[in-house]
């Protein structure tokens, strides 16, 4: 079952092991027949959601209690969502789920126990990117709760270079 909001909170072990929590998008693509005519779209959506809901199912699992679950559930929502991506680069709904993809990943590869920082700031990079990109267009989305919680995400990054400006 996916929330109808798309605010969530997931907490994960960050790479020194101490318990962190980030803003998880969780807002499902709603298709119906008539909206959706081109095949890509309803695949992207499908994709989409598919991997949503592994990532939730993900969550609800304990990391000590179901590992092998745990893990496998975590590979299949990152291929799910990287599948989503190489399906978005045509643009099929626009950056605000580019965003969404990049944040949802961040948070994966931040709670594999095993976290790649390298991947994880790329991640974090383009997430912010992305939401860069949409308040230079005057995107509506920056309006709304998600867009705070995704700016949330990657805040470390901005305030990083304002120190390092300052100092």
């Amino acid at each position: 079952n996916l929330p109808a909001s798309p605010v969530h909170r997931s907490t994960f072990l960050d790479q020194k092991g101490a318990e962190a929590t980030a803003f998880m998008y969780t807002h499902p693509i709603y298709i119906d027949g008539s909206s959706l005519s081109d095949i890509l779209q309803k695949t992207f959506a499908i994709t989409f959601n598919l991997a949503l809901a592994v990532h939730l199912e993900s969550i609800e699992q304990t990391f000590d209690e179901h590992l092998v679950a745990f893990r496998h559930n975590q590979t299949v929502a990152k291929q799910l969502y990287e599948l989503a991506l190489r399906l978005e680069h045509v643009q099929v709904f626009g950056c605000h789920l580019f965003a969404a993809i990049m944040n949802n990943l961040g948070i994966l590869s931040r709670s594999s126990g095993n976290s790649d920082e390298i991947e994880t700031r790329m991640y974090d990079q383009h997430l912010l990117s992305s939401l860069c990109f949409l308040v230079d267009t005057s995107n509506a989305f920056t309006g709304t709760r998600a867009f705070r919680g995704l700016m949330a995400n990657v805040s470390h990054l901005i305030l990083k270079c304002a120190a390092a400006g300052a100092a």
